[in-house]
């Protein structure tokens, strides 16, 4: 904890936050990055579900699937919350760049 009481782990979310809404493009690739996870997530549930077919008397087969299907899910989630903190540094630029060139 720091002096604040406020734990090093929120002051470091808090200062990471910060620094990326800096950097629209180190918000967008982090965005690109989460929906490539959710497309492979999702080539590799259809992968195992593949393979499920094949060997009905694998479940685990399918459990696999699903899991890649909830991965591919949170990545998307991801992906969206990065996307959102692209537009916040986007609008904070033109905003330092409007107010600069006043």
């Amino acid at each position: 904890m720091d002096g604040d009481g406020r734990l090093t782990s929120d002051l470091i979310r808090e200062r990471l936050g910060r620094e990326v809404l800096r950097s629209r493009r180190l918000a967008t690739a982090l965005a690109e990055a989460h929906e490539r996870v959710a497309r492979d997530e999702e080539d590799t549930a259809a992968t195992y579900d593949a393979l499920a077919a094949l060997h009905p008397g694998r479940p685990e087969l399918r459990e696999k699937a699903k899991r890649a299907r909830e991965a591919a899910a949170i990545a998307r989630e991801c992906a969206t919350w990065a996307h959102g903190l692209a537009r916040r540094a986007d609008q904070h630029e033109t905003s330092t760049r409007r107010e600069t060139s006043l």
